[in-house]
């Protein structure tokens, strides 16, 4: 599973085997509010992760870079090459929406700062590699407790 809790961030982008969704929890921007009311507007999401999910999570500088007329990348954008793109390993996928954004862009100029995290959940690939590895030297295995 995928827990997912936003604070003002931009919504995650979800491409899985139904299509490709925008998920956006509810909540107030980190250090907007304090206390009861930080935690009483955050809403957190659980989603059931296979095969293949793609999650992409990035700052407004991906979506807000602007060519040289002044034209936003933009959100839709971002959607449909990350929808094309699915498929590909999450390298690949970084790899075509910064030149995607490039592109773009062309001889217009960023405005800010660009963040871009691409995850793809390979469910058999993890538990085969997680298998074979050993512990790291002077690193404490965490024991996992049920309440």
């Amino acid at each position: 599973t995928f827990l997912l809790a936003r604070a003002g961030h931009c919504p995650v982008i979800y491409a899985g085997v139904g299509g490709t969704e925008v998920i956006r929890p509810g909540g107030l921007g980190l250090g907007m509010a304090e206390g009861r009311v930080f935690e009483d507007s955050t809403e957190e999401q659980v989603l059931r992760l296979h095969d293949g999910d793609v999650f992409v999570m990035y700052t407004d500088g991906i979506t807000e870079a602007r060519n040289s007329t002044g034209e936003e990348y933009g959100f839709d954008r971002l959607v449909e090459i990350i929808s094309q793109s699915r498929e590909m390993s999450a390298d690949e996928i970084k790899i075509r929406i910064l030149d995607a954004v490039r592109t773009f862009v062309g001889t217009g100029t960023y405005m800010d700062d660009m963040t871009l995290v691409v995850v793809k959940w390979l469910r058999q690939q993890a538990h085969s590699q997680l298998a074979s590895m050993s512990p790291t030297p002077g690193v404490r295995k965490q024991k996992e407790t049920r309440e």
